[in-house]
């Protein structure tokens, strides 16, 4: 059984603006936008469920959770 989306739904804009911050992540369990994240990183804690599943967004590109 395919795993639920619980990444947002994102904009060419909004996408644009992600690279541009740097060091955007999202967590795969609430979807939490969180800053501090390295491009690459994996398994970082979510600040807001507490899980330890916030990817870099470039990570998550390349994983194609987007």
């Amino acid at each position: 059984m395919p795993q639920e989306r619980v990444l947002p739904n994102l904009t060419d804009e909004q996408m644009s603006e992600c690279f541009s911050m740097g060091n955007v992540g999202f967590c795969t369990e609430c979807g939490n936008e969180q800053c501090g994240s390295e491009p690459d990183s994996e398994g970082y804690e979510c600040n807001e469920c507490g899980a330890h599943a916030v990817s870099g967004f470039e990570q998550l590109l390349v994983m194609g959770m987007f």
